[in-house]
């Protein structure tokens, strides 16, 4: 069996930790392999491969573009943003989705609500390939003194977010390092020096193009985690279905998160040290690239 992974790699971080993972999971299972960028995938035959498997990415296939139909027969995307990408991108999401399963071909996507979401249009071949975590960046060690009560590691956006991170800035001494171009393992060390990682969504509270949009969980969820400090995040049912509810300090609404701050805090070592055993044991990139070679070879 050869299977190919595409993506524009250097795009977006979470493009390079899948495709690490892959590489690893196809020498541990003996599949040969390829990498090729996005740009590429119009120039792809079926007969390059047996399987081809795409992630989420800036510069994204178009599935519009295939050499031909047995292609998109054997291909597999993993979408990450669907319900905000589903009009931004041209052709949207959904719209590829909905290509890809009328070709045969397999749709991952990353929050039960967007797996919901195309299948009330119509998509069947869809299944949810949660985030994950690397935790070759996100390091649970080495262990540090507390230096900020919370941290909050992320881009923020003017409308959204932004206001809630600033005010908790103000009012709960959060650390914001700014704006980040890459992800590196200083990160991480910001989470192992605070009390707990925070996480909102990006869209938090308000509408993007005029839309609501329904939030689900993000790559912090599981960063945070691995780092072996609590997370304290919104509500979501997807928690739930992971078993993360267990281990985790939710809120529903702001004026709740000073006392969930204080919770998490107060059970640091107990909530750290749970999260980064799940995380390991079930929640890194290589156990979601098995989850997707296992659903492609059962589809």
């Amino acid at each position: 069996m050869k299977i190919v992974y595409v993506a524009h790699v250097i795009s977006w971080y979470f493009c390079g930790a899948v495709m690490d993972a892959f590489v690893n999971v196809c020498k541990e299972q003996g599949i040969d392999y390829a990498l090729v960028d996005s740009k590429e995938f119009p120039n792809l035959k079926a007969s390059d491969a047996d399987m081809f498997l795409c992630a989420d990415s800036s510069e994204w296939p178009d599935f519009t573009k295939a050499s031909s139909p047995d292609v998109l027969k054997k291909t597999a995307m993993w979408y990450s943003d669907s319900r905000i990408n589903c009009t931004e991108r041209s052709p949207g999401d959904d719209y590829m989705a909905m290509l890809l399963d009328h070709s045969g071909g397999w749709v991952f996507q990353g929050t039960t609500k967007d797996v919901e979401r195309v299948q009330a249009l119509g998509v069947k071949r869809v299944s949810w390939l949660p985030f994950a975590a690397d935790p070759r960046i996100w390091l649970d060690t080495p262990k540090e003194a507390i230096q900020y009560r919370t941290s909050f590691v992320g881009n923020l956006y003017e409308n959204y977010r932004a206001g809630l991170i600033e005010n908790l800035q103000k009012t709960e001494s959060l650390f914001w390092p700014g704006q980040i171009g890459a992800v590196t393992t200083e990160a991480a060390g910001i989470y192992r020096r605070s009390g707990c990682g925070f996480n909102a969504p990006t869209f938090y509270k308000g509408n993007f193009q005029g839309r609501a949009i329904d939030h689900g969980i993000n790559m912090r969820v599981f960063e945070v985690q691995s780092c072996g400090v609590p997370l304290v995040t919104n509500t979501d049912d997807d928690l739930v279905r992971l078993g993360f509810h267990e281990h985790t300090i939710t809120y529903s609404d702001p004026s709740e998160i000073p006392n969930c701050l204080s919770q998490a805090i107060e059970r640091r070592d107990e909530l750290g040290a749970k999260g980064s055993e799940v995380i390991r044991s079930g929640h890194t990139y290589e156990h979601r690239v098995r989850s997707a070679f296992d659903t492609l070879k059962n589809a």
